[in-house]
């Protein structure tokens, strides 16, 4: 383990909530005490409504703040106007400040420390021991990623010992750690709160049970077995009482960077109760957590999935949470009912091998050849007769 100051381990203590170094790019903090704080309050309220009225990407915004820092300082320097001046150095730098004067900060997320080596997630808490000195020590992963090979001793059965974190010089010179790959998780009992208590969306949740279908059409996911099914469970009512929720589980990867081979992962919830024209609103939409590059987990998306998991087991026996209601606060369930992603993510979510190897079918035993060493693989011989299904007991062991 490496010692780290004193400075670098209250960073990570006071800061487990932020996504990056934290950077102080303004010397001055909005207090809203001068004429000039005023103006740049209105300013920022007008810039982030006009972004979100218009879908402005946060790069746009924060070339825009730059523009209009360096124009309003070149114009109050050429008219001598001190006042001008002093506006223009109260501009940011950066989005996150943009929102600090106006109060409204998106940066909800829970911060986890990521190995880069074996993917494994830790608290900021679990990174670093403060000793009896005061001094910090940083932790390094001790994931043992064959914990039950026979021969322990061996490369194979030692930890992982990776470093979690690295040294950040902020602008002004100090010293800070990082972490050097960070998971942000979005909590969905908390995400879960601020949607019910939206006037009117509990009852756009509950407009499903006024639908006219007729019989042997399937119109929505409303009309499947798998809803039929949820409607009692274990003979306890779900979906037939309201305050019940279905979800959907979509995981994907996108490249932020142009022309750069840089995949983050994106992990998200849509609540099925939803009507189809509202279901995937951004706002109606929950992000649960964005899995870091610099490429796709082969065989560790589990431990991005953990902390959901541990999520929905709390909301399956209900969580009492505010909403518009009368009473102030009600009694939430949630259920999550299936996963919709494309062939790659959908088989890392569920457990399943990729569709190219030698087992690729995930409803059946079916076993795929290659005629020969670096051809690609044989997909003929369609029997389905002589296919042995998988089944869900085979799946879990």
């Amino acid at each position: 383990m490496d010692e780290c100051d004193d400075e670098e381990g209250e960073f990570l203590a006071d800061n487990q909530g932020e996504t990056g170094p934290h950077v102080q790019d303004e010397a001055h903090q909005p207090n809203i005490d001068k004429p000039e704080d005023h103006m740049m309050k209105l300013l920022a309220f007008m810039l982030l409504t006009w972004q979100s009225t218009f879908k402005i990407s946060d790069n746009a915004i924060t070339s825009l703040l730059l523009c209009l820092k360096h124009f309003m300082f070149i114009i109050g320097n050429v008219l001598c106007a001190d006042s001008l001046t002093a506006f223009a150095n109260n501009i940011p730098k950066t989005l996150f400040t943009l929102r600090k004067w106006t109060g409204i900060l998106r940066d909800n997320f829970l911060q986890y420390v990521v190995c880069p080596k074996c993917m494994s997630i830790y608290p900021h808490a679990e990174t670093y021991e403060t000793r009896r000195d005061g001094t910090k020590v940083c932790k390094t992963c001790d994931r043992k990623p064959f914990y039950n090979h026979p021969h322990k001793r061996s490369a194979l059965g030692k930890k992982c010992g990776s470093a979690l974190l690295r040294k950040v010089v902020s602008s002004s010179g100090k010293q800070y750690v990082n972490p050097i790959r960070s998971y942000c998780f979005n909590g969905v009992v908390r995400s879960l709160g601020g949607l019910v208590k939206r006037p009117g969306f509990a009852e756009k949740c509950e407009a499903w049970r006024k639908r006219k279908i007729p019989g042997g059409v399937l119109a929505d996911i409303y009309d499947g077995q798998v809803w039929q099914d949820y409607q009692y469970v274990n003979g306890e009512a779900f979906l037939a009482v309201p305050n019940n929720f279905a979800l959907m589980l979509n995981v994907d990867w996108f490249q932020p960077f142009k022309d750069a081979p840089y995949s983050v992962g994106a992990i998200y919830l849509v609540i099925l109760n939803l009507p189809r024209e509202d279901r995937f609103k951004e706002e109606n939409m929950i992000l649960v957590g964005l899995i870091p590059g610099p490429k796709e987990p082969s065989l560790n998306i589990n431990a991005f999935l953990d902390p959901l998991v541990e999520e929905l087991q709390a909301l399956w026996d209900g969580i009492i949470l505010e909403d518009s209601s009368f009473i102030g606060h009600q009694v939430y369930r949630a259920a999550l009912l299936c996963l919709s992603s494309d062939i790659p993510a959908t088989r890392k979510c569920g457990g399943f091998v990729g569709h190219g190897a030698y087992r690729g079918c995930h409803k059946c035993l079916k076993t795929f050849s290659k005629k020969a060493f670096g051809e690609k693989m044989d997909y003929s011989g369609f029997d389905r007769s002589s296919w042995e299904p998988r089944s869900s007991q085979g799946h879990i062991h």
